[in-house]
This record gives C-alpha cells, structure tokens and sequence, in this order.
C-alpha cells in the first residue's frame, strides 16, 4: 500500500539523495507535467512529481517523527474523545489545563504526541515565531511534555500529565539565533517588519 508523505516534514540521507538523482527526478516530472497537452496527474504541480520520484524509495518513520497540529487553536469532537482515551483524562481535568468548550469544539489544541516526538510540527496559524501576529482571542496550543524533558515555568500538571504551551516548549529548545532566524525569515516572507 503506497502512502502519501508531508514534504515539510522529512528526514533524508543526503548522500542517498544525491546518488539516487532525486533532485533530477523530480524536475524531469515536472518538466514532463509543464509540456503535457493535458494533465498528467491532479492535485498541484509539486506534490505528485515527488511522490513519483520517491516511489519505492522511502522508509516510514514512526509518528513520533511528526508530532503535527501545533499551530492550531482548536481540538475536533473526535481529536478531543480520542485525547481523552489516549491520556485517560476527562474534560474537568483538561479544564485544569485550560481547555474551554467552543461550540462543537475545544480550545486549545492539546497534543499528546509531543512527550514522545523527535519532531514538533507547527502547522496551522499559531506559530510560535509569530507569536506577534496572533489575535489576543486565540489560545495557545498546549503540547503534553515527559517528566524532565522542560523545566519552564508555565508548566501545568493534572492527573501525572504535564502540559505546557507549546510555542514555550519550542523556545526552551531552540537556540536564540535560530529564533532569531526564522522570526526574520518570517517578516521577510510577509513583507512585514
């Protein structure tokens, strides 16, 4: 069964990479794609041309890899009921991390993969190098943290699970001029200072 993977979040052997002329692959793909009469595959001009070159050459990594949905604000009615059977907790005790109905859904977002995750995954609106630009109405994502893996202060605990924002989370482990980095790369994308 062939799987598609997320392009912003892989781990590549370089070496393998470059042997293998993965890079050439794909631009031979769309290339082919940019001078078809017609449409050789749907669903965009980048994705597919990747898929196709890395058929058959890939190795799933676990899901600890992608610990996704850090950026967003809000928790589904089926993200929230499987939270709950996955940590064991009820929405009183969520409540103590301040988790608050919103409508049909929850807010914050609370992500359990993230005590276990190699990589923390920020996709949605609330970035944390972004921080500036979020509506002061939006919540925080909270991400559950392992015993021992971060000492900050805005730690919250109930029922033996540890929670912290995870914008905080990521600047514990991320060094100043990183932050500084990708705060510069994100005002130079938008064009805002």
């Amino acid at each position: 069964k062939d799987c598609v993977f997320n392009r912003g979040v892989f781990v590549v052997d370089v070496q393998k990479w470059k042997q293998l002329r993965i890079t050439e692959e794909i631009e031979s793909w769309m290339a082919r794609y940019s001078q078809s009469k017609k449409d050789l595959y749907k669903f965009g001009m980048s994705q597919p041309p990747w898929l196709l070159a890395l058929h058959g050459r890939y190795k799933r990594l676990g899901p600890e890899w992608n610990c996704r949905g850090l950026g967003r604000e809000f928790l589904n009615q089926q993200e929230l009921k499987e939270l709950k059977a996955e940590l064991g907790l009820d929405f009183k005790a969520l409540q103590k991390v301040g988790a608050k109905a919103a409508g049909q859904q929850m807010r914050p977002y609370v992500a359990s993969c993230s005590a276990a995750a190699k990589l923390l995954h920020f996709n949605g609106a609330l970035k944390p190098w972004r921080q500036e630009k979020w509506d002061r109405k939006q919540t925080a994502p909270l991400c559950s943290v392992a015993a021992g893996a971060y000492a900050g202060s805005h730690r919250k605990e109930v029922q033996g699970h540890s929670f912290a924002r995870c914008a905080d989370l990521w600047s514990y482990f991320l060094s100043e001029g990183a932050n500084s980095t990708l705060k510069d790369a994100g005002s130079a994308s938008t064009g805002s200072s």
